[in-house]
């Protein structure tokens, strides 16, 4: 009997709990809301609120998005990754608790950014391996 209460149960939370996917997309839509200024339904957990109050996460992300401009372009696995506007990525580490508030939330230093200088970059490394005496 326990061996297959132990079997349906993992059965009923391998279906009902998102995968990573559905993680990434939580985590990409809070960034989202935040970035836009809309935080109507964005909501933190009580540790999260301690450590950051709401004005100092609010200016925080004002100052941000005064820097950055609008955010084009969120990359995003497992809770880490970068935001990029036109011309400036940020990184990103966000964790979520199962309930979808922001238990933890630390943007990096702004860095300049060019499409094309990137474009470039990855040219010269997709070129660099096959030339000659490399």
């Amino acid at each position: 009997m326990k061996v297959f209460f132990g079997a349906a149960l993992a059965a009923v939370v391998t279906v009902c709990l998102p995968g990573p996917a559905a993680a990434q997309e939580a985590e990409r839509a809070v960034l989202k809301a935040l970035l836009s200024g809309d935080t109507r339904n964005v909501e933190v957990t009580e540790e999260f609120a301690r450590a950051v109050p709401e004005a100092q996460l609010d200016g925080l992300l004002e100052t941000l998005r005064a820097q950055i401009g609008p955010v084009e372009e969120i990359e995003l696995e497992g809770g880490s990754g970068i935001l990029r506007s036109a011309t400036y990525q940020v990184p990103v580490k966000i964790t979520l608790d199962p309930a979808g508030r922001i238990a933890g939330l630390r943007l990096g230093a702004p860095s300049r950014w060019s499409p094309t200088c990137a474009r470039r970059l990855q040219d010269w490394l997709d070129w660099a391996p096959r030339s000659p005496g490399w």
